[in-house]
């Protein structure tokens, strides 16, 4: 069983490591097009990392998807 979460985490942190390389390639591949500052590595993680924390926030915390027009029945 350790050794199955071990190797959930290694795909997880790999899976991260990978978007955040996407992410960091396309936002310099803009930045550079459209002259604005390139981003380091670190950014990328904290881009992703926070997309999944609203993600998160949004699944666990009361985000309904039941709302109708502007009331939602809260």
């Amino acid at each position: 069983m350790h050794h199955d979460s071990c190797r959930k985490m290694f795909i997880a942190a790999a899976v991260l490591a990978m978007v955040s390389l996407v992410v960091l390639w396309s936002f310099n591949m803009l930045s550079e097009l459209f002259g604005g500052p390139m981003a380091q590595f670190k950014h990328a993680i904290a881009a992703v990392g926070l997309l999944l924390i609203v993600k998160w926030i949004r699944k666990h915390h009361g985000y309904s998807h039941d709302c109708k027009g502007d009331v939602c029945g809260h």
